[in-house]
């Protein structure tokens, strides 16, 4: 599995070479894509690579945790030495913090606090920057159609990493996503019953005139 990820990287535009470790880590088994450009020196846009990734692999496939490399260790016998990876944990320091200041960022933010057992979250950090990988996202994605109502295909979670931007995509569609609180849902069912009620009643008694 691992070299055909490794493979598919390699195809991508920009990359010259790639190699792909599994490290288990606070949220489960996550997949590390190291990346040499093919161009030295080149900044290659690492959510891009991620996102094209998704277009051509399964979501449990695609790395969440990505490094450009300007050349891969070697072994005396000219392999690749996995054992001279830079460490998962050893990547760049968090994002400066940003908190969340609408209501949909805020529910954004508590969605993934949940999912990556953080105490907080910035609107500018990257879900795999934090830990995020495809199977965590899959349970993000599910907790938004809970939680907020919304079905988020997986490329559009992809393609907005960050609690910012996808906050500024879900509030394209021109629908409030703010989370309900229970009171509401709570008053929102009740209502539906009491309709449902109305409903059965009335036809009860259309049922006895026509009886009559």
């Amino acid at each position: 599995e691992l070299g055909e990820i490794e493979a598919a990287i390699a195809r991508l535009p920009g990359v010259l070479q790639a190699v792909v470790a599994a490290a288990d880590g606070a949220t489960g088994r996550r997949l590390a894509a190291y990346v040499v450009p093919a161009v030295p020196g080149e900044d290659l846009a690492t959510d891009g690579l991620r996102q094209a990734l998704a277009e051509h692999l399964p979501e449990h496939m695609v790395p969440g945790v990505w490094m450009l490399l300007p050349a891969l260790p070697l072994s005396p016998n000219g392999k690749v030495d996995r054992r001279a990876l830079p460490a998962v944990e050893a990547r760049q320091e968090r994002a400066a913090y940003v908190a969340p200041a609408s209501g949909l960022e805020r529910s954004i933010a508590a969605l993934w606090q949940e999912v990556l057992g953080l105490d907080r979250v910035g609107i500018n950090e990257s879900f795999f920057d934090l830990g995020g990988h495809s199977l965590s996202m899959m349970k993000l994605q599910g907790l938004l159609a809970e939680r907020l109502g919304r079905e988020v295909p997986m490329v559009d979670l992809f393609s907005s990493p960050t609690v910012g931007s996808l906050a500024r995509l879900l509030a394209q569609t021109g629908e409030d996503a703010a989370a309900p609180s229970p009171e509401a849902r709570e008053e929102r069912e009740a209502d539906q019953i009491e309709v449902g009620k109305a409903r059965i009643e009335k036809l009860r008694r259309a049922r006895r005139v026509v009886d009559v």
